[in-house]
């Protein structure tokens, strides 16, 4: 039987947000903060900002997804006053060097795909019938590959057809620092209270829900709201050690454990900074550069099953030798970060949100880390949008739903990126293309099943980033990996119909193309130049009139 008056509390109990805590600040707080703040009228929202736990700061690189979130906060078009404050540079693409083979390299770039037949699988078609066709994958369905591959940046062209600059760049920045301008210049401006202190005591309601906290400064000033969010990074200290969430691990297909990072000084701008994100696969793991304005920043993401963190740091070592000189590679000063990569089984529970670190982690490897932070952010503020604040179980489950989507389809996406591969040349990579499942029988069963459709359809909780049915981004690492999903006897016989409009237009058309654009950007400033003109202009020095 229901007991009619703890029920009746029951219901009174955050059926309307009204007031916000956010505990940890980071790039994840502070992303947090803003976008709450700037699209939640009549809500406090308050940020514990802990004076001496440091951030893990290896967040440097987005996907182009950030846009959308730029735009909620009100900085779309403000690229000069964001980007200077946190020394960012423009991306438009990752480029993987040897991650197919030793000395191959393949571009990922931004954009939607434009598609110069009326199927998405012609190209790997046309290859097995024409091996020598000399335009990628890449090249021959997203022309923004051209402005990757030679480092070249503009902002709109015709010979350019898919690219959007405002929507198909993205960036390399500072996280630690955009997370202090979006304390400084959104957050505090939109009435953002912020408290420098720790928490140490939790205390819960009848229900199991987070009530107050206290803070290490005081035993008497309680800190209380209806929504607390946990932005504490690895250590979850709400969701994980107080809700109870459960951690689950990705170790058994995502390998990296362990990263070590580091910063590299300019010697020559013009030529070191790039527009991508470049990955480059080593013996026992890959090492990440981003270059911001001020510095190249990188690591080496690796397995501590195949390599001790003395082998690793030799072997980084010597890649750093072979990229910058010794001299430049022995001044490099590495710090090593432990991955936790996983998820909790719930996001939000109860009256406690998990975003960032805090909710769960892949690897770096196509910035995953800040992508699930503005993403979930994002999934939140619809949440308390779509009936101004009143929540209730539905609104949880869908969330939940929505967040678990995003991150395995993410962590499948990236485990394809090394089961493609075609290395044998160690032990760390002999397991992942001989061993390494990238998705059980068992979870696709799950997955079929349990289709999230419900929950888009209703709460339209799933569908901002990465839907499982999109395979846009797989095929662009199966063409680079040349992982043809369809065999030459297989093209020969399906597609010879049309073989001689391949011939006589898609691939004729597809070599033109790529040559008026690489013409076109032989006029076109480098990353660095566009950055110089558009960003980080040199202010005009007046001439002094004498007298």
């Amino acid at each position: 039987t229901i007991n009619i008056k703890r029920a009746s509390r029951l219901l009174t109990n955050i059926m309307k947000v009204k007031s916000i805590c956010i505990v940890g600040g980071g790039s994840s707080g502070w992303m947090t903060a803003a976008l709450l703040a700037t699209n939640l009228k009549g809500v406090e929202i308050t940020v514990i900002e802990p004076r001496d736990v440091p951030t893990i700061g290896v967040g440097e690189s987005t996907m182009g997804h950030i846009n959308r979130f730029l735009n909620f906060i009100g900085l779309s078009g403000r690229d000069r006053d964001f980007m200077s404050s946190c020394s960012a540079t423009y991306k438009v693409s990752v480029r993987f060097n040897n991650f197919k083979e030793l000395g191959h390299t393949f571009q990922y770039p931004f954009g939607k795909s434009l598609y110069q037949s009326s199927r998405p699988d012609d190209w790997f078609a046309i290859k097995q019938v024409h091996p020598d066709f000399d335009v990628t994958y890449s090249e021959f369905y997203n022309s923004i590959t051209h402005l990757a591959n030679t480092n070249k940046m503009c902002h709109q062209s015709m010979y350019l057809p898919n690219y959007a600059f405002d929507k198909d760049t993205a960036y390399h920045f500072d996280a630690t620092a955009f997370g202090q301008y979006l304390k400084e210049k959104i957050c505090i401006p939109n009435g953002v209270k912020v408290i420098r202190d720790t928490i140490e005591e939790f205390f819960f309601d009848n229900e199991g829900n987070l009530d107050f906290m206290l803070p290490k400064s005081s035993k008497t000033w309680r800190i209380k709201a209806d929504l607390y969010i946990d932005c504490t990074g690895f250590k979850s200290m709400l969701l994980e050690q107080q809700m109870g969430s459960e951690f689950v691990s990705f170790k058994d297909v995502l390998l990296n454990d362990t990263a070590l990072a580091g910063r590299v000084p300019y010697e020559d701008k013009e030529n070191e900074i790039l527009n991508t994100t470049d990955c480059t696969a080593l013996r026992n793991g890959w090492v990440w550069k981003t270059p911001t304005w001020d510095r190249i920043g990188t690591g080496y993401v690796y397995s501590s099953d195949f390599a001790s963190d003395e082998d690793a740091e030799r072997e980084f070592r010597a890649h750093l030798t072979e990229q910058y000189g010794k001299e430049r590679a022995e001044a490099v000063d590495l710090r090593r970060i432990p991955i936790r990569h996983g998820k909790h089984k719930q996001a939000w529970v109860k009256n406690v949100v998990g975003i960032g670190l805090s909710y769960g982690f892949l690897e770096p490897l196509e910035a995953t880390g800040l992508f699930t932070t503005h993403e979930n952010a994002i999934r939140l503020m619809d949440a308390l949008q779509r009936r101004d604040g009143y929540v209730n179980e539905m609104d949880r489950s869908a969330f939940n739903i929505a967040a678990d989507y995003d991150i395995e389809s993410m962590k499948d996406f990236i485990v394809m990126h090394y089961t493609m591969s075609k290395r044998e040349d160690s032990p760390y990579w002999k397991y992942i293309t001989n061993n390494l499942k990238p998705i059980s029988q068992e979870e696709l069963t799950d997955r079929i099943v349990k289709s999230p459709r419900l929950y888009k359809e209703v709460c339209y909780n799933v569908g901002h980033s990465n839907n499982y049915p999109d395979l846009q981004g797989t095929l662009y690492i199966a063409g680079g990996m040349d992982f043809t999903p369809i065999s030459r006897s297989q093209a020969l016989y399906a597609y010879k119909e049309e073989f001689e409009r391949w011939e006589q237009e898609t691939m004729p058309i597809a070599k033109k193309e790529k040559r008026k654009a690489l013409k076109f950007l032989e006029t076109q400033p480098t990353a660095y130049q566009f950055l110089k003109n558009n960003i980080y202009v040199e202010p005009i020095q007046e001439e002094r009139e004498e007298d």
